[in-house]
Formats: C-alpha cells, structure tokens, sequence
C-alpha cells in the first residue's frame, strides 16, 4: 500500500500473493530475476532455511545500502564536470554556427588576407551549417554503434580491459570492483552460504571480465583442495594489501569478517579518489574550454586587427 502505481508495485504484489499460496519468499522471487539478483535470492534461501530470514534482511540492507552510496557519489562527483563538457560543446557549436557567420560575411567585404587559423574555422562553420543533417546522422550512428558494440562479447572484454588498464582510472576501477567483490562474498560467507556457491553467485555479480575470471580461477583452487590467496597470489589486479588481508583471514578462519571491514576500508578510500579526481578533473575542462574558446574567438578577431593594422600604416 506504501508503493505507488508502477511495475514496482506490481512485482511486491506479485510476491505477496504467491506467498499466500503457499510458496516459499525465495521461490517468489526467482519469478522476477530482474528485480532480485542471484545473491539477493541466495541469502533469502539461506535466511529461509535457517530461520535467519530477518538477519539475513539486514545484511542485503546494509550491502545494498552502501552500493547505492557508491554509485551515488560517483555519480555525483561526475554531474559537474559532464555539465562543463556539455556547456563546452554548445559554446563552440554556437560560436561556428551562428557568431562565425556572419564574420564570414564581412570577411569577404573587406579585401584582406585571412589567416589559416581563421580559414579552418570558416571551412569547419561553412561545413556544420551546410551539411548539419550529416553531422546529426553522423553522431546519432556513432552512439547507436557503440552501445551496441559495448553489448556484445568483444566490446565489453575490451572496455573492461581498458577500465582496468588506463594509467589513473584503472586504480581507481580496480579498488572499486575489489571493494564490491569482498562486500558480497564476505556477506555471503557470514551468511552461511557454501564457499563455492559463494564464489559463484561473487563471479556472477563481478561485473568485470577480467574479475570474473579471476574468481573462476579461485573456484578451481578451492575444488583442488587449494586456498582463495592461492588463485589470488599472482594477479595484478588485486593489490598486496587486499591478499595479505586474504591469507591472514583464512589463516584465522575469519574470512567473512575480514572481507567485510576490508570492503569497508576501501570503500572510504575510493570516496577520497573520487573528490581528488573530481578536483582535477574540473579545472582540467575550464582550461580546454577556455583554450577552445580563445582559439576561436581570436581566429575571428585576427583578420579585422590586421586590416586595422594595414589602415594605420597606410594612413
């Protein structure tokens, strides 16, 4: 009664009268894997059958919780500067398209040399404003394109690639993904759930290739008889930090508890990488949009400061 009119509303519903019926909350929910991921469904499984199902309600609280808290402030940290580029784009496009115009007429008026610089310009102008429905072809082609790229097999293997690898975003994606991985399986270790099927539901909800395959490479381990810190030892993507962490927690038999405070600790360190970035970041684009600008205003400018300057001389 709390939720609006909506799908929503529709799936709580959904759930509620399968329960009546009879069926199990867990079992419900596997009929709306889109509003229910793997680990959310094996935590209530594991809450059902253990009669921990309100515990089991508090931990997917805080984890999902502290998940929307991350990517909240990602998203904050980067509404600002995707406004700067936005503004950016219309400021330039302005310039060419409707301020550069009609210098254009009046360059062609006055009898006098035009700089390179300028002629580019025109050119750049003369094109957008003729041919603007190529352009907007052009673009929407080129977004359409590349999401659809992203969503294939091959596009996403090789933007988790570049994620990981780029000189300052790579860190920075690393932790979080490493953050992520031991907030769900230390929640899922507490909880209970088999080391495997934690591994498992952990790779599903990795969201990286190249972690995803890491802890598939771990599941290998623990079937062989091996430990987690094993498959982990020689992978560069987890940091030295983060595997002593790993090889003391299972030395202790305290691995939930451990990955748990460690998820904890980089989570606070990725909210300092995030403001540091943001605070390059935006002084970054001021530069290159005031760089852009000037270039373009002092191209349109240049040609009636050298006629100024031929008239004095001449007089």
């Amino acid at each position: 009664r709390q939720l609006p009119e909506g799908p929503w509303r529709n799936v709580v519903g959904d759930l509620r009268r399968r329960l009546e019926e009879g069926e199990t909350l867990v079992h419900a929910m596997e009929q709306h894997p889109r509003c229910f991921s793997a680990v959310f469904r094996s935590l209530v499984a594991a809450g059902e059958s253990g009669g921990q199902l309100t515990k089991m309600l508090d931990r997917l609280s805080m984890m999902t919780r502290q998940q929307l808290k991350v990517r909240h402030s990602i998203v904050g940290a980067m509404t600002y500067p995707a406004m700067l580029l936005v503004i950016s784009v219309v400021v330039v496009l302005v310039m060419l398209t409707v301020v550069l115009p009609r210098f254009t007429g009046l360059f062609k008026t006055l009898d006098a040399p035009i700089p390179p610089s300028t002629q580019v310009l025109m050119a750049i102008s003369s094109a957008l404003t003729g041919y603007w429905w190529a352009f907007l072809i052009g673009t929407v082609g080129t977004i359409f394109g590349a999401i659809t790229w992203a969503r294939t097999d091959e596009g996403q293997h090789a933007i988790d690639t570049a994620l990981v690898r780029l000189p300052v975003v790579g860190r920075f994606t690393r932790s979080l993904i490493t953050a992520r991985i031991a907030r769900i399986l230390g929640v899922l270790l507490e909880s209970r759930v088999p080391m495997l099927d934690s591994l498992r539901l952990t790779r599903e909800s990795a969201g990286n290739v190249h972690y995803s395959a890491l802890i598939a490479r771990a599941e290998e381990y623990v079937i062989h008889g091996d430990s987690i810190s094993a498959a982990l030892r020689d992978s560069p993507l987890i940091t030295p930090s983060f595997l002593e962490a790993v090889i003391t927690a299972e030395r202790t038999g305290q691995l939930g508890p451990i990955l748990l405070s460690m998820a904890e600790f980089m989570d606070e360190d990725n909210e300092v990488i995030i403001r540091s970035l943001t605070s390059l970041v935006e002084p970054l684009i001021l530069i290159v949009l005031g760089l852009v600008v000037g270039f373009v205003a002092i191209s349109m400018f240049l040609p009636l400061f050298d006629l100024t300057s031929a008239a004095q001389q001449g007089a």
